[in-house]
């Protein structure tokens, strides 16, 4: 699994999941590995009456935009949005090591009556998103001032303007992490569309008409500034990638 599909997973998930504190989150993602077979190649470790941990996770989900691009995990997510603080280490711990190294012998007894009834539940239909879902308000901030600041945003929007709907790969010049980063951003906002391919394999983005207008604030932007100093900021100018 690549950094991108790794994203995808955990953007989709906490989409469902919401943003919660890093123990909830860990435990929630702990248990949706485990049972929904997600496939995360993350190293986990008992963190004792906080459940499980993953320090790489917390890092990750600083760069998290949630989106439900995976629906498997956006549903594992949603499920697993409806446990308390308590029951999610309850079952995390379980799921790790019996819960031998930090639950009681009466949670020992409680954690696989829950693990059972939610397992019972995993089938059960979950409503299709509806787009982008749970903003985060510090992150989207973020986000934001990326595609605000970086020249590489203004590249993707115009190739897609005057390109049309392209595969991912298609899109040139600029770095792959570049387009990674921020076509999960620009879809977040709404100013690029994604579309998956008839074998879900292929992915297809397409500049939407809030793109066209942000594009056009940007272009004004870059020559006010540019006449106002005398000089011109092209695409070549010292700014961030």
């Amino acid at each position: 699994m690549d950094v991108r599909e790794l994203f995808d997973i955990i953007d989709s998930f906490i989409a469902g999941f919401g943003e919660k504190n890093n123990s909830d989150t860990s435990n929630a993602i702990f248990i949706a590995n485990e049972l929904f077979k997600i496939g995360l190649p993350l190293k986990w470790k008992g963190a004792g009456r906080l459940g499980i941990e993953c320090l790489d996770l917390y890092s990750i989900l600083e760069d998290v935009i949630p989106y439900p691009k995976n629906l498997e995990a956006f549903n594992a997510g949603r499920k697993l949005s409806r446990y308390n603080s308590r029951k999610l280490m309850l079952m995390a711990s379980y799921l790790w090591n019996e819960g031998r190294s930090s639950l009681t012998d009466e949670e020992r007894e409680e954690a696989p009556r829950l693990l059972d009834k939610f397992e019972a539940k995993m089938g059960e239909e979950e409503p299709e998103p509806q787009g982008p879902v749970v903003p985060m308000r510090t992150r989207s901030e973020k986000y934001l001032l990326i595609l605000l600041c970086t020249k590489s945003t203004r590249r993707i929007l115009r190739f897609l303007s005057e390109n049309g709907c392209n595969e991912y790969t298609e899109i040139e010049s600029i770095s792959r992490f570049s387009v990674d980063t921020e076509l999960r951003a620009l879809v977040h906002f709404g100013l690029v569309r994604y579309q998956c391919g008839a074998d879900e394999k292929l992915e297809y983005y397409e500049i939407t008409e809030k793109g066209r207008e942000f594009l056009k604030h940007i272009e004004a932007a870059v020559q006010m500034i540019s006449y106002g100093n005398g000089s011109e900021i092209g695409d070549n100018a010292d700014v961030p990638e």
